[in-house]
């Protein structure tokens, strides 16, 4: 997913190692680049899978779809168990839109939010000045068609990027400093009722799977 240069992330921010089972290798030594959309194979447990598929960062996976080639790997067993529930749902937003691996960095522009690229009051940049927000917004649709499509329940997604950010996305000053708010695909998922999480937060996206439609608990 989308990031800043190789500036130093403010505490807490990409990269970080908060969660206890996030654990994340900037490489993803030996990965491959998958392609846009990937399911899984459901090795056992198919009633899991029918009850719920959950959309999942491709870069979390593995896959070196981030704007500077690689991935931002989690290992966990709670991401194990989905891959042999059948359950994950890979997809890289930016792909999804057109963008290629590498690209430029980008970010929302300063002062704005996900809402006003959603409804045209701003866009998304490059350092240089390129207006890419056409591409986020048509990844943010792709991922949207992607998540009606399998039946997903939940999003586990990229912290800080323009596209998958939950609880905060780079500010556009392309400094690392980040602004709270999600980023366009963490929204518009949100807006069609799919529940989205930030990777360090799998326990909470997994008692989500878990728990039956329409129960409040």
């Amino acid at each position: 997913m989308e990031s800043t240069p190789p500036t130093p992330p403010a505490p807490g921010g990409e990269g970080s190692s908060a969660g206890a089972h996030a654990q994340q290798s900037g490489d993803a030594a030996g990965a491959r680049t998958a392609p846009i959309t990937q399911t899984t194979a459901c090795t056992h447990g198919a009633a899991e899978a029918a009850s719920g598929r959950v959309l999942v960062s491709a870069c979390l996976l593995g896959s070196r779809v981030r704007y500077d080639g690689r991935a931002k790997t989690v290992a966990d067993a709670i991401v194990d168990r989905w891959r042999a529930e059948g359950r994950i749902v890979a997809h890289c937003p930016e792909v999804a839109g057109g963008l290629p691996v590498p690209r430029p960095p980008a970010e929302i522009e300063p002062g704005a939010d996900a809402r006003a690229v959603l409804e045209g009051r701003a866009g998304i940049r490059t350092p240089a000045g390129e207006d890419v927000t056409r591409h986020f917004l048509a990844g943010a649709r792709a991922a949207l068609a992607t998540a009606t499509e399998h039946g997903v329940r939940a999003a586990l997604l990229k912290e800080s990027s323009p596209s998958c950010g939950l609880h905060r996305v780079y500010d556009g000053t392309f400094t690392g400093a980040t602004t709270t708010g999600p980023g366009v695909t963490a929204l518009l998922l949100q807006d069609h009722g799919i529940a989205v999480f930030a990777e360090t937060a799998l326990e909470a996206a997994d008692a989500h799977l878990r728990t039956p439609p329409g129960d409040p608990a």
